[in-house]
């Protein structure tokens, strides 16, 4: 599911039914999150491993919510979870190291912190190993760090939890300075597109991939779908609508699936009491089977890793945009 990749993993393994008849997990994170931990707590804690846990602190990216999840499961001799709170280096290892019930022991190590979006949704790359000099040379640089990081007792918690919501205090105010730039360069982006178009012979040679937003919001999504539009919502991101120009193609792109429809661009609507800038799409036509970021990135002649849609609004190359149509238009919907 989503992007998170892993490299050498058997066919056919299934991690949970690995995780819930291991004899013991060693897991280390560089931060961790409930999201993550969530995914993983039902077969980890159904079997009788024993568990060693263990988080980073390092930018107060780890909740503190799941480090006193993880203390009220610590039991002696079974659950041992720690934090690693040393000040003078970074933590920043992603390590799963499991002993299975028909003794056999496999590591996988990478990229993903314990979240959803490292364990499903983000990019990321691990490498899953049975060789038993790199399982050893695993098993022997976790003690070493286990060794070295603190038993997430009372003093710790209270402790990382005040500074975690300084932090998180300190992030708000950055975040809205940051919204207040993005909002200035959405703006000068979509100035820049209808600049651009207006130099051509035609105005509707626009076409643009807009995101549903369908990993933050299923009801943005629902609704662009039934009510056949297309929008961004909240500072910054709404006035990157701005760039779509009355006729415009717009194609609807839902994350993990790809385009699911088209139509084209009527007049901006400004909603400001849904903080949302809207354009209705007019001749309106769902796209079924779903053209995938694959076939759009092979559309375009870009690397087959390259270009997951990440903004808000898209502005596509006329050539692209016309291959892509084409498609649009021959598709079963």
């Amino acid at each position: 599911m989503g992007e998170a990749h892993v490299a050498g993993l058997p066919s056919g393994f299934d991690l949970a039914k690995e995780l819930q008849e291991a004899r013991s997990v060693w897991l280390a994170t560089a931060y961790a999150r409930m999201s993550g931990w969530k995914l993983i707590e039902k077969p980890l804690l159904a079997g009788n491993a024993t568990l060693h846990l263990l988080a980073g602190t390092d930018h107060h990216l780890t909740q503190p919510e799941l480090l006193r999840t993880w203390k009220a499961l610590s039991k002696p001799g079974k659950i041992e979870a720690k934090a690693f709170t040393e000040r003078d280096t970074t933590f920043h290892a992603k390590v799963l190291l499991v002993a299975t019930g028909d003794n056999r022991h496999f590591a996988i190590v990478g990229s993903a912190n314990l979240a959803e979006g490292g364990l499903l949704n983000n990019i990321e790359c691990s490498l899953f190993t049975e060789s038993p000099g790199d399982v050893q040379e695993i098993s022997g640089w976790f003690l070493h760090a286990f060794r070295r990081a603190k038993p997430i007792d009372d003093d710790l918690l209270r402790d990382y939890a005040e500074q975690y919501h300084m932090a998180q205090a300190d992030q708000r105010h950055e975040r809205k300075a940051f919204q207040k730039l993005r909002k200035r360069q959405a703006r000068r982006r979509a100035r820049t597109i209808k600049s651009e178009l207006k130099g051509t012979a035609n105005l509707a040679l626009g076409s643009f991939l807009v995101n549903t937003n369908v990993r933050n919001s299923e009801e943005d999504h629902r609704r662009m779908m039934q009510e056949q539009e297309a929008s961004a919502f909240n500072e910054p991101w709404k006035y990157e609508i701005d760039a779509i120009h009355e006729a415009d193609i717009v194609f609807l792109y839902k994350s993990r699936e790809g385009i699911v429809a088209f139509g084209r661009a009527g007049k901006l609507e400004v909603r400001d009491d849904e903080d949302a800038h809207t354009v209705p799409l007019k001749g309106f036509r769902l796209v079924h089977p779903p053209i995938t970021a694959s076939r759009i990135r092979e559309l375009a002649g870009w690397p087959p890793s390259g270009w997951p849609l990440r903004e808000t609004v898209e502005h596509l190359e006329p050539a692209l945009g016309r291959r892509i149509h084409k498609i649009a238009l021959g598709s079963r919907a």
